[in-house]
Order: structure tokens, then sequence, then C-alpha cells
């Protein structure tokens, strides 16, 4: 599962990275979200391919989501935002896809992030790499 750690460094490879994902070439789905007609940050969602599922403990069978997101101005933090955008992309999966569940990897030390996904609904479902947390929405 990727985890955004911080934009890529040149327009090239911005372009290499996100042009087959705007182009609808790539599993994973770009959204840009928006507040007051203003971009504001970044969501993706995508199927968790077959080597994640086994890494993560999953059947091969099970049709399992990945979701990553930011909010870029962080004058906007602590305003129930990003709960709403998670809320948003959770009912567009469990509507639009054949999701049995989605999941997610946070960092173990991110409080805001984590309290924000257990207020959608997530759970810790396994430690990964002593840093990160596996979270879980069951549909």
């Amino acid at each position: 599962m990727g985890i955004l750690r911080g934009p890529p460094s040149s327009l090239e490879s911005i372009i290499t990275k996100y042009g087959p994902r705007v182009e609808g070439k790539h599993y994973v789905k770009p959204c840009i979200v928006e507040y007051k007609n203003k971009p504001i940050g970044y969501m993706q969602y995508y199927e968790i391919q077959e080597s994640e599922l086994i890494k993560y403990g999953y059947s091969e069978k099970q049709n399992v989501y990945g979701i990553d997101q930011f909010i870029g101005e962080t004058e906007l933090w602590g305003k129930g935002i990003g709960t709403s955008m998670i809320l948003l992309i959770l009912k567009y999966i469990s509507t639009n896809e054949n999701a049995s569940r989605v999941v997610l990897e946070v960092k173990n030390t991110n409080v805001r992030a984590i309290s924000c996904y257990e207020k959608c609904g997530f759970r810790k479902v396994q430690t990964l790499n002593d840093n990160f947390y596996l979270m879980e929405w069951e549909i």
C-alpha cells in the first residue's frame, strides 16, 4: 500500500507517477479535495493488489480497497474536514465498488489521523514495521 511520504521532487517525476492515474491507466484512482471551491488536499483509492493482500493476511479472493489522503492546508486541520472527506470516500467505495473492507496505513505517532480514522469507523488490526498501524473499515 502506498503511503504518501512527500511530493515527488521534479515535474517529470510527478508526471511519471501521477500521469497514468489521471489518464485512468492505473489501478489507483486520484481525487483532488476541494473546500469552498479551493483545492486543499488529495485522496486516492485503489483495490489492494494480491501481494499486499497476502502481506496483510487477507485471502487473495477478498476485494479489499485502500485509501490514502492528506489535507495540505494546515490551517484547516482539526476542523472535521478530514473526517468528512474520508466518510465521503467510504460511502463512494461501498456504493460503487464490490469491496469487502477498506484499509489504510497510518504512522503510529500520528494521533490526529488515528483519532479521525477511528471516528470514521476504522479499527487498528495490526502493527506494521514497528512504526505503522494497519487500520480496517468493514463494509
